[in-house]
C-alpha cells in the first residue's frame, strides 16, 4: 500500500503544524511498515530530506515527491489530488484543507487540527478566517478526519454535521528533550540569560488569542516583586505589549527574550518556579505538557481543551480574571509542597503522551 503524506510543513510551515508533521513523520518512517510512504514536499527542499540521516536508514520504503511551492491550501485544494492519481497513492494525509474533488482510487485522510477560528473569530483576521473556512467547506470530502483533542471533535461536529465515526481523536506528543534538568544546567542557563532565581515563565506567540495582557496585568496585584519572563515573537495578531507593561509601571519585572533556539529555552523551562498558560482558546496546548514533562509547576486557563489535557496536574484560573490569576500565582510561589505535588501530577500526566505512540495510531487509522 502506498500512504502519501502531505509533508510541506515539515521543515517551514506555521509553528503548531511544523512539530505535528515532523515529529509524525519521524516517527512513522522508523516503523517496519509493510507500506511505502510517498513525502509531498516543497520542490525547494528536496535537498534537505535527502540530506536526513533518519530518512536514509529507515526500515520503510520512502518516495520523495516535489511540489511546487505556493500556498498551502491552494495546494492542498488543486494541486495533491493530480499528484496522488499520477503516483497511484492507496491513502493521503492532509495537513487541514482536503482537496475539493475526490479520486477514486485515493482515501482522504485530513489532521485538522482545529476550528477554533469559528468560535473565536476575534483572535483572527479577515484574511486568515476567509482562508480557513475552506477547511470547514471541505471537510465535508474527506474519507476520515483527524483532530487533536475531543473538544476540537465536537467543535467539527457541531459546525459540519459530519457524523462522528468519521473523526478521530489522536493526542499530541512531548519531545523527548523535554525533562528536568540537572543542577548545573539551570545555574548555567541562568547565568548565561542574566535571569532571576524564581521567574515565572511563558513561552508561546505573543498575541490576543494567548491572553498575555492578562498575564502582564497580573504581575502588580502578587504578594512578592518576582519577575516574568517571556519567550516568543510577536504576530499580526499582537498587541502593543511595551506600552501595557509601561502603563503598569512594572518594566524592571519583565523580560522579553524573544526567539530562543530549542536547547536553550527547554533548559529555561525547566528552570522556572512556574509556567503560565494564560490562552483563551486551544485546540491541544501542547506547552503546559512540555512544561509538566521538564518538572515545572503549571498554572493555566480552564478553557476549551487545556482541562481535557492537563487534568488534575495544574492549577486552573478564569482567563478573564487577573485578580484569580494572580492569587493562583501566589498559592503556588508560597507552598512548596504544593510545587511538588504539582511537579510529581505534572511528570506523571506528560509520560502518557508521547509521538510514538500518536503516530501508532495515525498508522493504524490510515491502514484500516
Amino acid at each position: 500500500m502506498k500512504i502519501g503524506i502531505d509533508a510541506k510543513w515539515y521543515f517551514s510551515g506555521p509553528p503548531s503544524g511544523r512539530v505535528v508533521v515532523k515529529n509524525l513523520i519521524d516517527c512513522l518512517v522508523k516503523s517496519n511498515s509493510l507500506s511505502t510512504f510517498c513525502l509531498f514536499v516543497k520542490k525547494n527542499e528536496m535537498h534537505l530530506f535527502q540530506n536526513q540521516d533518519n530518512f536514509r536508514s529507515s526500515k520503510s520504503t520512502i518516495e520523495l515527491i516535489p511540489v511546487i511551492n505556493i500556498p498551502n491550501f491552494i495546494s492542498n485544494l488543486i494541486i495533491l489530488p493530480f499528484l496522488c492519481s499520477k503516483n497511484n497513492i492507496d491513502k493521503m494525509i492532509f495537513q487541514n484543507y482536503t482537496p475539493f474533488f475526490n479520486l477514486k482510487k485515493t482515501k482522504y485522510i485530513t489532521i485538522i487540527l482545529d476550528f477554533l477560528f469559528l468560535d473565536y473569530p476575534e483572535f483572527f483576521s479577515f484574511r486568515e478566517i476567509l482562508v480557513f473556512r475552506l477547511m470547514k467547506t471541505f471537510s465535508y470530502n474527506a474519507d476520515q478526519i483527524i483532530t487533536i483533542s475531543n473538544s476540537e471533535k465536537q467543535r467539527i461536529i457541531r459546525h459540519t454535521k459530519i457524523d462522528q465515526s468519521k473523526i478521530s481523536v489522536i493526542y499530541l506528543g512531548v519531545d523527548k528533550e523535554f525533562k528536568p534538568q540537572s543542577s548545573k544546567n539551570k545555574q548555567s542557563i541562568i547565568q548565561k540569560f542574566q535571569l532571576p532565581s524564581v521567574y515565572i515563565l511563558y513561552i508561546g506567540r505573543l498575541n490576543i488569542r494567548k491572553n498575555i495582557p492578562t498575564l502582564i496585568k497580573a504581575m502588580p496585584h502578587l504578594k512578592s516583586n518576582v519577575n516574568l519572563v517571556l519567550i516568543g515573537s510577536k504576530d499580526l495578531n499582537s498587541f502593543d505589549i511595551d506600552s501595557t507593561i509601561t502603563s503598569l509601571n512594572i518594566q524592571n519585572r519583565v523580560r522579553q527574550l524573544g526567539f530562543v533556539n530549542q536547547t536553550d529555552m527547554i533548559q529555561i523551562l525547566s528552570s522556572a518556579t512556574i509556567f503560565c498558560y494564560p490562552s483563551f482558546a486551544e485546540g491541544f496546548g501542547l506547552p503546559p505538557l512540555e512544561a509538566m514533562a521538564s518538572g515545572t509547576p503549571v498554572v493555566t486557563t480552564n478553557n476549551t481543551s487545556i482541562p481535557e489535557v492537563c487534568n488534575d496536574a495544574v492549577i486552573y484560573f478564569n482567563p478573564n480574571d487577573e485578580i484569580d490569576l494572580a492569587n493562583k500565582l501566589d498559592m503556588v510561589l508560597m507552598s512548596e509542597e504544593l510545587r511538588a505535588l504539582l511537579v510529581m501530577k505534572g511528570l506523571k500526566r506528560a509520560s502518557l503522551f508521547s509521538w510514538e505512540k500518536a503516530s501508532e495510531e495515525l498508522l493504524s487509522i490510515v491502514q484500516n
